[in-house]
């Protein structure tokens, strides 16, 4: 049996390989050391007879390829395979004639790549077997290189964020602080127009406030502990009306709730994701007696939540777009907000390793659908 896991040291393009062999039949590494004469590329090969002289070797040097017999003197070859998938540190390659599925499939777990009965054809087609796992093994460790780079700028756009939205919050104090002063104490001693000037400037600045702050809480998400248990989602919906009943009550609509699950995120969060769908719904579609309707399911280690409303509903060419940042869309234009609550869900849903997207209401009207991972692994994955 082969089992091949990758190395974040292997590259296609080099001309010489390391690899370690664990072997403690001479038979076996004659064949093996004949099998890679044929590779084109120089080959260095260091040589272990057990596990524990495997390790001191690992000691000194990280091979491109370890090649380890699954049965060794002092133990099982698969003990080098790390616990976990992606702490694989170079590439393993397990040759047995007595092993068994479940074991391959528990080296699987931990990172194969592939796995082979051993046999005269196997050891033959070694260089082809390295070869395949070398060229995988560079498109991986390029995408993980991206995705590192990808979540750097990340960081450094949230830092920046915050930054200039919390050093941006101070001076808007005084200029709201001293409009309301003037608006209370000179009201008798200014005329219509400049009474004008001043609410429009009482607007203006409130709704700057509101943008920054609805940047601090975007600058924010994936910096909070993550539960020990789940969260009681219904409790969560609960809440989130009643901070809205106000708005709700105003425009004259309710909420109807229908069951969701419970699930494993930071309740901040949950609560950012349902206060900003629900206030969207009475912000962009409130039309009085029609409620929103709010429901999920779980489908596996998956839930799914949707938010739904009776409004205009979106352009089918711009709900692609509704989760982008300041992105208001036609039918948002002449409504007050900061397009910045849909872009917040949507990054809650892909830190937990799941999407958003909108949908029309059969009738009329938009749905909003938040799907995101729900599983033990949420906790050692997420950012949180």
């Amino acid at each position: 049996m082969l089992i091949i896991m990758s190395c974040p040291d292997s590259m296609l393009s080099m001309n010489s390989i390391h690899i370690l062999l664990v072997e403690d039949s001479a038979t076996h590494v004659a064949l093996i050391r004949a099998a890679l004469a044929v590779q084109g590329r120089e080959i260095t090969l260091t040589l272990a007879g057990s596990l524990a002289e495997a390790r001191a070797r690992l000691a000194d040097f990280r091979p491109d390829l370890a090649i380890v017999d699954l049965l060794l003197p002092d133990g099982n070859g698969i003990e080098l395979l790390p616990t976990v998938k992606e702490d694989a540190p170079f590439a393993i390659v397990i040759l047995t004639s007595q092993g068994n599925e479940q074991k391959a499939v528990n080296a699987m777990k931990a990172g194969a790549l592939d796995y082979l009965v051993k046999s005269p054809e196997t050891l033959a087609a070694l260089p082809h077997i390295i070869k395949r796992a070398l060229r995988e093994w560079n498109h991986i460790t390029e995408r993980k290189r991206a995705e590192e780079e990808l979540r750097e700028a990340n960081r450094e756009l949230d830092a920046f964020v915050y930054t200039v939205s919390h050093d941006l919050r101070s001076p808007l104090t005084p200029v709201i602080g001293y409009t309301k002063f003037l608006r209370e104490h000179y009201q008798d001693r200014l005329d219509g127009q400049a009474l004008n000037i001043l609410a429009d400037i009482d607007r203006q600045a409130h709704r700057m406030l509101g943008l920054l702050e609805d940047l601090l809480a975007l600058a924010r998400v994936g910096h909070l502990e993550c539960p020990a248990e789940p969260v009681d989602s219904n409790e969560v919906v609960r809440e989130v009306v009643l901070g809205l009943m106000t708005r709700l009550t105003t425009a004259g609509m309710t909420v109807e709730r229908g069951p969701l699950p419970s699930l494993r995120i930071p309740k901040n969060l949950l609560f950012q994701v349902l206060d900003n769908l629900i206030g969207n719904a009475i912000r962009y579609a409130g039309r009085a007696g029609v409620p929103i309707e709010v429901g999920g399911e779980r489908q596996g280690e998956r839930v799914i939540i949707y938010v739904r409303d009776h409004g205009p509903g979106i352009p089918e060419e711009e709900r692609d777009r509704v989760f982008d940042l300041f992105y208001r869309g036609s039918t948002g234009k002449t409504v007050e907000g900061t397009g910045v609550g849909l872009a917040t869900v949507q990054k809650i849903a892909r830190l937990y390793g799941g999407r958003t997207w909108a949908e029309e209401t059969p009738g009329g009207g938009s749905t909003f659908w938040v799907e995101l991972a729900d599983s033990a692994q949420n906790k050692r994955e997420s950012i949180c």
